[in-house]
């Protein structure tokens, strides 16, 4: 499921417009930290930090005034491997034109999962073809010395592009 991409839903038309580097995001499946050092840059292991730019692509300058992360499970257990961190800035932010955005993505689930944990990015800005962007994001952890793989990310809520729901982040 692509949520966020390019064409006609990046025609801003000559407003602010958001688009993210990559859309769905899969950190595949990993192993466990175990015992070991942490090596959050590592993709073998978690707890695993990934850096998702979100671009400024329209004409005029874009407003981030939200970013959050929607799960699929009621008990909260997907959202809570994951932590999300806004890079060298407070929200609301403001991106100039043609400039990114760093958003810092980290999973750390320490147990092995028989199924992937599936949650949403949501970022909520005043971009005129997202206000409110969907990235997919997803990611298992499976026992030591099974063979990894990869993951499909489904995003657990949608918003129709140029549509804005405000309480995705509530």
């Amino acid at each position: 499921m692509l949520v966020a991409g390019c064409g006609d839903a990046a025609d801003s038309s000559g407003g602010p417009a958001i688009l993210p580097h990559q859309s769905p995001v899969s950190f595949g499946e990993l192993y466990p930290q175990g015992n070991r050092d942490p090596e959050p840059g590592s993709s073998l292991r978690t707890p695993y930090e990934w850096v998702l730019l979100l671009q400024s692509s329209g004409e005029a300058a874009l407003k981030i005034d939200k970013v959050c992360l929607v799960g699929t499970r009621e008990d909260g257990a997907d959202v809570s491997a994951f932590s999300v961190e806004v890079e060298n800035q407070d929200l609301p932010a403001t991106v100039e034109s043609r400039r990114d955005f760093g958003v810092r993505l980290t999973y750390d689930r320490q147990s092995p999962s028989a199924d992937a944990d599936q949650i949403a990015l949501v970022v909520q800005s005043n971009a005129t073809n997202f206000p409110t962007l969907i990235v997919p994001v997803c990611a298992r952890v499976i026992g030591e010395g099974e063979e990894r793989g990869s993951v499909a990310c489904e995003a657990p809520v949608s918003v129709p592009a140029g549509e804005s729901d405000p309480t995705l982040c509530d």
